[in-house]
């Protein structure tokens, strides 16, 4: 196990009440294995509503709606 699911580990079991979130860190790096820690990972820090809906159809190809967060600006 590496240091970072190690620490992942500790939070998670020290805080089973909180649900926390991961963040795919500018897109592309969207990680599986952190859905263990984090069930729900912004897909993208790009807020622009029209790219947004290109990220989120995209990464709805290969993960379910209810692992995917993110915000919009209008």
């Amino acid at each position: 196990m590496m240091c970072r699911e190690c620490s992942w580990e500790f939070i998670r079991l020290e805080f089973p009440e909180i649900l926390f979130e991961s963040c795919a860190s500018g897109g592309g790096r969207f990680d599986p294995g952190m859905l263990y820690y984090a069930p729900q990972t912004w897909t993208s820090d790009n807020s622009d509503a029209v790219e947004r809906i290109r990220i989120q159809y995209g990464t709805s190809m290969v993960y379910p709606l209810s692992s995917m967060g993110g915000g919009v600006c209008f």
